[in-house]
């Protein structure tokens, strides 16, 4: 076993990768007990437990390593990250800010900065944050994805439709991005293309409880009634607590 602190850290690291995170834990806690003062630790548990959903956890450990490291764009991104899933808007969007003051070319923040705009509901705001970062990183699916999001929000459909292909490009995989598509397909009243970029993201994940549910609505739209029931039971499956989606079943089986 390693005893240098940057020797704890970096098998920290390698565990964080590995996806054993117990075990990472133990190792960045390790590297502290040598070393208290050490802001890479600090930051490195604080995205462990973030990841465990220990958010109040992760958040001090980036404050820890803030205090130690101000300067640390990193840390102000990602306690952004963790106060934006707690839905502490003001707060993430502050940190965001502070990130990019330190890091301006720092594509992630200005990503992460167009998100929450887009949770507050400022679109206009957002699309720029993320153009930024597109214009940071042109390969950027997700930038692409939530662009077209944004898009989307506001109405221009073809606008959303040419990021959710752009993030396609860059990410075949993406399967969110497949379900976006279907879903803005629908609007257009393009219902063949939607149920297509529909199996495509069931294809890609199996277990997205939303996409089974669009499915089903264009099924229903289309008079495909049994192929619609099919796949609301496939949704309630993955998520019984699916309202809406047990509304539309018990609606259906009605008819």
């Amino acid at each position: 076993m390693p005893e240098s602190f940057k020797g704890h850290n970096g098998l920290g690291i390698v565990y964080n990768k590995q996806g054993q995170l117990d075990e990472a834990i133990k190792e960045y806690l390790t590297a502290i007990r040598f070393k208290p003062a050490y802001a890479d630790a600090h930051y490195n548990l604080g995205n462990v437990y973030e990841k465990q959903g220990q958010l109040d956890e992760a958040i001090k450990e980036y404050k820890l390593a803030l205090s130690l490291k101000p300067d640390y764009a990193d840390a102000h991104n990602n306690l952004g990250n963790a106060y934006n899933e707690q839905s502490r808007m003001g707060e993430a969007i502050k940190e965001y800010k502070l990130a990019l003051s330190l890091k301006s070319d720092f594509a992630f923040a200005h990503n992460n900065l167009g998100l929450a705009y887009e949770k507050q509901g400022q679109l206009d705001e957002a699309i720029k944050e993320y153009k930024l970062a597109l214009s940071l990183k042109p390969d950027f699916a997700f930038a692409h994805n939530n662009l077209g999001l944004a898009y989307e929000k506001q109405g221009q459909l073809d606008e959303a439709i040419k990021k959710y292909l752009e993030a396609i490009r860059f990410k075949p995989d993406f399967a969110i991005t497949y379900r976006n598509l279907g879903r803005t397909y629908i609007k257009q009243n393009k219902l063949g293309e939607a149920i297509d970029k529909f199996l495509i993201a069931l294809k890609l994940n199996p277990d997205d409880a939303v996409a089974h549910y669009n499915l089903a609505g264009v099924y229903s739209m289309k008079g495909l009634n049994e192929k619609a029931i099919e796949e609301l039971e496939f949704a309630l499956r993955l998520k019984p607590d699916y309202i809406q989606a047990r509304e539309d079943l018990e609606s259906l089986r009605r008819r």
